[in-house]
């Protein structure tokens, strides 16, 4: 840390890039199913042509041409099959 409270990034160690791809392939598999419902939710409440899997994850909500109401109702959708856990969505 500085002495004004920052992160002195000159003295952090170099980023283990091997390590960042090998536990991301690790909890890839752990969230597919969570990706799967949510991208189920997003597509049928935005109306989208497209099938659930080949939602792309990057996206925006404006990207994908949602509107307020629509983000509204997937929020809803999610809250009530609790996929949302205890984070406030």
């Amino acid at each position: 840390m500085t002495p004004t409270g920052k992160v002195d990034r000159i003295h952090l160690p170099p980023p283990n890039f091997d390590e960042i791809s090998k536990s991301l392939d690790d909890d890839r598999s752990l969230i597919s199913s969570l990706e799967e419902k949510l991208s189920t939710i997003i597509t049928e409440t935005f109306g989208l042509t497209c099938s659930p899997s080949s939602l792309n994850i990057d996206a925006t909500f404006a990207e994908l041409g949602a509107s307020s109401l629509g983000i509204i109702k997937a929020l809803s959708l999610i809250r009530q099959q609790k996929l949302a856990g205890s984070h406030s969505v």
